[in-house]
């Protein structure tokens, strides 16, 4: 269950585990910034080689890739939603079955943001928090000359609660599940408050530790 869980490290031997920290997150950045930029076409087919690369050199499975972009597949569905509603507005002579036809732009921007949500769970799945939090100071520490590094902390601390957070939402509807729970607004505004109270406590006793070892 924990590989599956969003952003989730993957062990393995492959050269991006290898890599450097530092140079992984320059990278990581670059490339996600740089998806947004791409067009429509580009970034759907980049996007279909890095998970080729994923399931086949990295042997994420189909669960992990799914896990990883599933933010974007809905926000790919209220674009869609939205331009539907874009086409059948007063005003636009779409017919039917263009109408269910999303406009390009809509498209243009969900493909950039899957593109950008692969390339940051590939970084994400073969780095440790560890690497995480070493590659944040090597860069702070380079660019600022002092040994503390509070920036690369914080960073490092909130980026490692995403993967956490998923984590503690499947194992709290797991238990909600085999109590017979349902899935609905019910099951959404009960683990809800769950989630923010744990991930709460979650987030002050990292804190702490990273007091403690500064």
């Amino acid at each position: 269950m924990r590989n599956n869980s969003f952003f989730h490290y993957i062990p393995g031997k492959t050269f991006l585990h290898k890599m450097q920290p530092w140079i992984k997150i320059i990278l990581m950045l670059t490339l996600a910034i740089a998806a947004f930029y791409c067009p429509l076409v580009p970034a759907l087919c980049i996007f279909l080689m890095l998970a080729i690369f994923s399931l086949t050199y990295l042997r994420f499975s189909p669960a992990n890739i799914l896990s990883d972009i599933k933010p974007a597949l809905v926000y790919f569905f209220l674009l869609y939603i939205a331009s539907t509603i874009s086409n059948i507005s007063p005003g636009e002579k779409i017919m039917f079955p263009e109408i269910l036809v999303p406009q390009k732009h809509y498209m243009e921007l969900a493909a950039r943001l899957l593109l950008s949500m692969e390339t940051t769970s590939i970084f994400f799945r073969t780095t440790t928090q560890i690497q995480l939090n070493h590659g944040f100071r090597q860069i702070e520490g380079a660019v600022t000359r002092r040994k503390k590094t509070p920036i690369a902390d914080l960073l490092s601390l909130t980026l490692n609660f995403v993967p956490r957070l998923s984590e503690l939402w499947q194992k709290i509807s797991l238990a909600w599940r085999s109590r017979g729970g349902k899935n609905g607004p019910k099951k959404i505004k009960t683990l809800t408050t769950i989630l923010f109270r744990t991930g709460m406590d979650e987030s002050y006793k990292k804190s702490l530790a990273i007091k403690n070892r500064s």
